[in-house]
């Protein structure tokens, strides 16, 4: 009866959360002189064009909820895979939406705005901006994840009926998750190249190759791997989405060697902040298999060691400086 409980309050915050954020955007847009107005829609020229762009562009949007659904059908063969696959997501999404979608959603106007303006240049290297952007965010999380991923869902999960044998098979499922967290964020980044100009098509047919590619990998590993060659699945699917969306944009948006360099370095430094965490996992061992609050903090500190580490290391090897950061989050 608790539980039921429980669960129904947490429905009702995460609707009632809902209704706030509407609220907010709502009076937001009044306060800014573009209040919004319910009005009948009318099937005019522009609402069908509206259609005919959303259409595809829904579709290429939610394929990695397609392919999610896809792995919890095959996953449910296999006992507690289900679980494994829905507690490393959740974490696997933090960054994915505090990034990904953050940035395409920024992108997507500014990109839009500079090609209507003939500044076909200026819009490539606003991706290329949103791509170094995106990986000096993305590539650190996903290094962490593939790192000390028992740790993560340990600190965050690890209680009552979830035990250390959940946290280790979760953990599994986040680090193959985390391979692919770059690919993802990339494809938010790029999708913009395509829906500034119009082209909701081209996208939606590289997803479908993305959901069949899925489902082949999945169909292959999971008699081997299990959970995890699910997960596995949904990362490789990324990379071939990321691909067929790089050729596509070919000659729109280039990498320049300065990019390139300043990409590996976010590369350097990501690694080198994994063997802090390495050896910091190990020293706080101990308070990883001691009581829950002992757990939280040991995450705490980890997490907090690892932003730390790759903070001074990409500072150190020149992979962003201060001046890229403020013009990065809006404040140069």
């Amino acid at each position: 009866m608790v539980r039921l409980v429980a669960g129904r309050d947490l429905g009702l915050g995460v609707a009632l959360a809902g209704f706030l954020q509407l609220a907010a955007l709502w009076w937001t847009c009044y306060r800014k002189g573009a209040p919004i107005k319910v009005v009948r829609p009318k099937m005019d020229p522009e609402m069908k064009k509206l259609f005919g762009l959303m259409g595809p562009g829904v579709a290429s949007a939610s394929v990695q909820q397609i392919n999610l659904l896809i792995g919890g059908v095959i996953a449910s063969f296999q006992p507690g895979a289900v679980s494994y696959l829905y507690y490393s997501d959740r974490v696997y999404q933090l960054p994915l939406g505090m990034i990904g979608i953050a940035l395409g959603v920024v992108l997507l106007p500014e990109v839009t705005r500079q090609l209507r303006g003939g500044m076909e240049r200026q819009a490539g290297k606003t991706i290329t901006r949103g791509i170094e952007l995106g990986m000096l965010l993305t590539l650190p999380a996903a290094m962490a994840m593939i790192v000390v991923p028992t740790e993560l869902i340990a600190g965050l999960f690890q209680r009552g009926e979830f035990v250390r044998a959940d946290a280790v098979q979760t953990g599994y499922a986040l680090a193959a998750f985390g391979v692919g967290l770059p690919g993802y964020v990339l494809i938010k980044v790029l999708q913009p190249g395509y829906f500034a100009k119009g082209d909701t098509k081209n996208p939606m047919r590289m997803a479908v190759i993305m959901v069949a590619v899925n489902i082949v990998v999945s169909l292959l590993l999971f008699p081997w791997i299990g959970h995890v060659g699910l997960a596995v699945a949904t990362s490789v699917a990324a990379w071939v989405n990321v691909f067929m969306l790089w050729r596509g944009l070919k000659g729109f948006v280039t990498l320049t060697e300065a990019t390139v360099f300043k990409l590996g370095r976010m590369v350097l430094a990501s690694l080198l902040m994994g063997v802090v965490l390495y050896f910091a996992a190990k020293g706080l061992g101990p308070w990883f298999e001691g009581t829950g609050l002992q757990r939280v903090v040991a995450m705490i500190l980890l997490v907090g060691s690892g932003i730390s580490a790759f903070g001074a290391l990409a500072l150190f090897l020149r992979a962003t400086n201060v001046k890229d950061l403020r013009a990065g989050f809006g404040k140069g």
